[in-house]
């Protein structure tokens, strides 16, 4: 798609992402975009093309290794209106109402505190703004077999 257009085959391979969330909830011109859990940030970059230059997006992640490779697309791409910064969903540094558009996507399954989170992501979204939040569920018990495999991960 255009959007996609901008990235290259290296930064695309690094999307973890589990929707295309701009279908949901388009990005205007000069929207300010925060993306919580921007992993690679790929939304992150991806919103901020389409906020265009009087638009910003900021990424927060709390590892420094996705960061560090959010950077890396973000030099590749020559996103200019972009930011990243090292935080969790649960506390995040940014004033009351600074953003136009708050974004998560595949990560809320992995916050400890989704209430506290939340209730940041409301607190630095404007007034009549916007939250699009895609993530994994389970809709029935979990099969046994996966309970299984799972505890041998990390192994």
């Amino acid at each position: 798609s255009k959007v996609t257009a901008i990235l290259d085959e290296e930064t695309a391979s690094t999307y973890c992402g589990v929707t295309h969330l701009f279908s949901t909830s388009p990005i205007r011109f000069g929207d300010r975009i925060l993306d919580i859990g921007c992993g690679a940030g790929v939304d992150t970059i991806l919103a901020a093309h389409l906020a265009g230059k009087d638009g910003a997006a900021d990424g927060v992640d709390m590892t420094p290794q996705m960061l560090a490779l959010a950077r890396e697309n973000q030099k590749r791409t020559g996103s200019d209106n972009v930011s990243f910064s090292q935080a969790s969903g649960e506390a995040l540094p940014f004033a009351n109402h600074s953003f136009d558009v708050v974004i998560s996507n595949g990560v809320f399954n992995l916050i400890p505190d989704k209430q506290k989170a939340l209730a940041e992501a409301w607190r630095v979204l404007r007034p009549g703004g916007r939250m699009v939040i895609a993530d994994q569920i389970l809709s029935d018990e979990s099969p046994r077999d996966v309970d299984t495999m799972t505890r041998h991960w990390g192994r």
